[in-house]
């Protein structure tokens, strides 16, 4: 994150749920336990929603509610496993530099891939 922040000075990384106490870090804001509907504002009018999944078995129902939301969604192929997808987003990294680089495409062509998001939420959610 320290390395996007000094590419994008406005950017934050926000954070909800429990278990997570503080930061320094400017760019780092912690929501807590929100609302549901709390929850969806945020995925929707973030510019990503990035899941680093490292681990574990089963189809990832937060990236699904986000894909159905027309979130961008960004994250590893184990976290995307098991998920039909019709091309890009969601996105998919292997390591952290795939991940930095996807992150900047995401952000100089948001508005045409957030129009991509929007467009493909109608799939998602009738798949799933």
């Amino acid at each position: 994150m320290p390395k996007m922040v000094k590419k994008f000075p406005n950017l934050k990384l926000v954070i909800t749920g429990g278990g997570y106490f503080g930061s320094n870090y400017k760019w780092l804001e912690n929501k807590n336990i929100v609302s549901k509907n709390t929850l969806y504002s945020l995925i929707y009018n973030s510019v990503c929603m990035c899941l680093p999944i490292k681990f574990g078995s089963g189809t990832r129902v937060k990236i699904l509610e986000s894909l159905c939301l027309g979130a961008i969604v960004v994250s590893s192929k184990v976290g995307i496993e098991g998920i039909e997808t019709i091309g890009t987003p969601p996105f998919m990294y292997r390591n952290q530099y795939q991940l930095l680089r996807i992150l900047i495409k995401i952000i100089k062509n948001y508005k045409n891939i957030k129009k991509k998001t929007n467009a493909d939420r109608k799939y998602y959610f009738q798949k799933y």
